[in-house]
């Protein structure tokens, strides 16, 4: 069986944005690991000597996933209220 090659895509300050990040690639079919989330999550303290939190994709998807990441804003409007109909 042959593997598949991983390669570091981005690193993101907060485990919030790297899954908003990674929910935009696999909407678009990119599958996307996360690395070193427990880590920061556990002792922000070691966020910035392990740089964040890391994401990587599949070698044959980066060229595409890194112009997604570019295109698509991925903040959100704090001043945005959800409503939720009861």
């Amino acid at each position: 069986m042959k593997r598949k090659k991983t390669i570091f895509l981005k690193s993101f300050p907060d485990l919030f944005k790297a899954q908003l990040a990674q929910g935009l690639l696999e909407s678009h079919g990119i599958e996307a690991m996360l690395m070193n989330t427990n880590f920061s999550m556990f002792n922000p303290i070691f966020k910035k000597s392990i740089d964040g939190i890391q994401m990587y994709v599949f070698e044959k998807d980066y060229a595409q996933a890194k112009v997604l990441l570019e295109s698509e804003p991925l903040e959100i409007d704090e001043n945005e209220i959800l409503e939720i109909d009861e």
